[in-house]
């Protein structure tokens, strides 16, 4: 015989009608009823993810991470989405320029650092919707510019903390030992979009991210090595570009 399923807002119910304090209890059966029937009528909550069976599932897929299919996938999703993926990185970048020299004036920095006080406070939220974006177009799914910046209407709380809490580690990490600081990174890379794609919270996302890290931890160390060369890559192309299109356009 399956297990039966029990709605947990009946816990509520039945421990509001056992209370010790009789001021505290129904007063009427007829108040049991009504929140009875108030949970047979509406949809139970979303379960509580399970963090440790999420990180098993994970585990147990031992799959073989190729970076030449990663990168061709990852040309194709560019290729697919050009202008969508230019702007909404656009606007990102500036998002973050512009609350870090904001802070920075605020707290009488010169010059305005890009990663102060109010940057830490949009960091974690802004990459969760971007990553959030990224995964929704991979899956085909419908997208708007409202999705890429879902981290502040959804799961806001867990973004920062998990986008606070592994930016400070990731500075002790550096300033202390160089490789404690690169695995907290590459582990960063992979909490947020847990937070925003699955529902765990900063504390669990983090540690199934470590988990799954730990296991693969050379061929994600190079996946991010190879993407930070093509990011490197690609800004000494634009820097060319502009200098080339600046001469072209300068009066001689």
């Amino acid at each position: 015989m399956g297990a039966v399923q029990v709605d947990v807002r009946l816990d509520d119910v039945v421990l509001r009608a056992l209370e010790r304090n009789p001021s505290r209890r129904y007063q009427h059966a007829s108040q049991v009823k009504t929140a009875v029937e108030s949970i047979s009528s509406t949809a139970p909550p979303p379960p509580t993810p399970n963090a440790d069976a999420l990180a098993q599932r994970i585990l147990a897929g031992d799959y073989n991470l190729s970076i030449k299919s990663c990168l061709k996938r990852g040309w194709a999703l560019v290729r697919a989405n050009f202008w969508p993926l230019v702007g909404v990185n656009a606007l990102m970048v500036a998002l973050m320029f512009f609350t870090g020299a904001l802070s920075g004036v605020w707290l009488g920095m010169n010059p305005p650092q890009t990663m102060s006080v109010l940057s830490m406070f949009i960091v974690g939220p802004l990459y969760g919707g971007l990553y959030y974006y990224f995964l929704k177009r991979i899956r085909d799914e419908p997208t708007t510019i409202e999705t890429a910046f879902a981290g502040f209407s959804q799961r806001f709380l867990h973004l920062f903390l998990a986008g606070f809490v592994t930016h400070i580690l990731i500075g002790l990490g550096f300033f202390c030992l160089l490789l404690p600081g690169i695995y907290l990174f590459v582990a960063w890379t992979f909490t947020l979009p847990l937070v925003m794609d699955q529902g765990l919270d900063f504390w669990t996302a983090m540690e199934v991210t470590r988990k799954v890290v730990t296991r693969h931890w050379w061929k994600l160390l190079g996946l991010n090595i190879v993407l930070a060369l093509v990011s490197v890559s690609g800004i000494l192309a634009c820097g060319v570009g502009l200098f080339v299109t600046s001469q072209s356009a300068s009066p001689r």
